[in-house]
C-alpha cells in the first residue's frame, strides 16, 4: 500500500518548487515444502523537496537540486530461501540462497544538476548526486551442514557517491558545412563504501565504478544508421573480512541501421557485441578455513552461447542504486 501527497509552486517566472511526501508499507509472506513460513513487514515515508531554477536570458540553462528519501525493496530472487546448489562447493564457489528476513533499503540522498542549452539540440549537464543508506543489503559467507552459502543481509551503513558529465549535439551546430551527425558522449564515477567492511576496496560490489558512452547517428532520407561504444570499468571489491571479488573492464560496440518504408513500417537491423570482448571475474577467500579461489572467463560471443567445454558462459548482472 501508499500512500502520497505533492504540491507545486511557481514562486516567480525563473524558479519553481516541487514538495511531497509518500508513505509505502510493504508486507512480504515467504514459505514452502521444507522451509519455515516467515513473515516480513516494513514501512517508510518518504518526503522529497525538488526546486528548479531557470537562469535569466532565455537560453533555456537551468538548476535543479532535490533532497530525497528513497526506498528499495529487495527483489524475489533475495527473499525466497530455496538454496542453489553448486556441484564443487567451496568458499570461492558457494551455494546461494535467499533471505526472507532482508530488510528494505532506505536511502537519504541529494542531487544536484546544471544544464546547459548552448545551441539548438546541443545539451551539455553536469550531474552530482549523494546517498546515505541504511541497512545496506551486502552478502554473507557461512558453513551450514558442511556447505558453504552466500547469503543477503542487512549490512548497516554505506555511503554512494555519483558525479556525471553528459552532452549531446549535431555536428552541424560547431561545423555548419558537416554531415548530418548527432553526437553524444557521457562519462559517470562513481564512488562507495561499505561501512562495516573493512578497506580497501570496501565498496558496493556491483557497482561500476566508471563508466563512459560514446554514440553517433546520421540520418538520410529513410535511413538512419549509428553506433554506440559503451566502458564499464572493472576492479577489486572486497565484500567482506574475508571475501573478495575481481572484474576485467568491459567494452561493448553496437551498430545498427533502420529503414523507414512508409509511414507504418520499418526495418531495424543491429549487431550487438561487435568487438566481441572477453570478460574475467574472479572471487576469492581468505580465512581461517583456507585460501580459496574461482576464476569465471566468458569469451568475446553473444550471451548464452557455449565453450569449448560445453559450459554456458554467463554474466553477472549489474545492480542498480537508489
Amino acid at each position: 500500500m501508499a500512500l502520497y501527497a505533492q504540491d507545486e509552486w511557481t514562486v516567480s517566472l525563473q524558479w519553481s518548487v516541487y514538495l511531497g511526501a509518500r508513505w509505502e508499507g510493504i508486507g512480504t509472506r515467504s514459505g514452502g515444502s521444507g522451509l519455515a513460513n516467515v513473515r516480513n513487514d516494513s514501512s517508510v515515508v518518504s518526503p522529497i523537496l525538488h526546486t528548479l531554477y531557470k537562469l535569466p536570458g532565455g537560453s533555456g540553462d537551468q538548476v535543479r537540486m532535490a533532497l530525497t528519501r528513497t526506498f528499495k525493496t529487495p527483489d524475489a530472487a533475495r527473499l525466497i530461501a530455496r538454496p542453489t546448489l553448486t556441484i564443487n562447493n567451496s568458499a570461492s564457489n558457494p551455494d546461494s540462497t535467499g533471505n526472507p528476513n532482508l530488510r528494505p533499503e532506505l536511502a537519504l540522498g541529494i542531487d544536484a544538476a546544471y544544464e546547459h542549452h548552448w545551441a539548438k539540440g546541443a545539451l551539455l549537464s553536469v550531474s552530482a548526486a549523494a546517498r546515505r543508506i541504511e541497512d545496506c543489503t551486502v552478502q554473507a559467507l557461512n558453513q551450514t551442514d558442511g556447505r558453504w552459502v552466500l547469503r543477503p543481509e542487512n549490512g548497516g551503513q554505506c555511503d554512494v557517491r555519483t558525479l556525471e558529465v553528459e552532452t549531446r549535439f549535431p555536428l552541424q551546430s560547431v561545423a555548419p558545412g558537416a554531415p548530418p551527425l548527432d553526437l553524444r558522449l557521457s562519462v559517470s564515477r562513481n564512488w562507495s563504501a561499505v561501512d562495516q567492511v573493512p578497506g580497501p576496496d570496501n565498496r558496493l560490489a556491483e557497482q561500476v565504478p566508471l563508466s563512459a558512452t560514446a554514440g553517433i547517428d546520421y540520418k538520410l532520407g529513410a535511413l538512419t544508421t549509428g553506433a554506440s561504444f559503451v566502458y564499464s570499468s572493472g576492479g577489486h571489491a572486497r565484500l567482506s573480512q574475508d571475501q573478495f571479488t575481481f572484474a576485467s573492464a568491459r567494452r561493448d560496440l553496437e551498430m545498427y541501421g533502420l529503414w523507414k518504408l512508409d509511414s507504418k513500417l520499418q526495418l531495424r537491423v543491429s549487431i550487438a557485441n561487435a568487438l566481441r570482448h572477453d570478460w574475467i571475474s574472479d572471487r576469492s577467500y581468505a580465512g581461517a578455513a583456507g585460501t580459496y579461489g574461482t576464476r569465471s572467463h566468458a569469451a568475446g560471443q553473444d550471451l548464452g552461447a557455449r565453450d569449448a567445454g560445453g559450459g554456458v558462459l554467463r554474466q553477472l548482472p549489474r545492480r542498480s542504486g537508489h
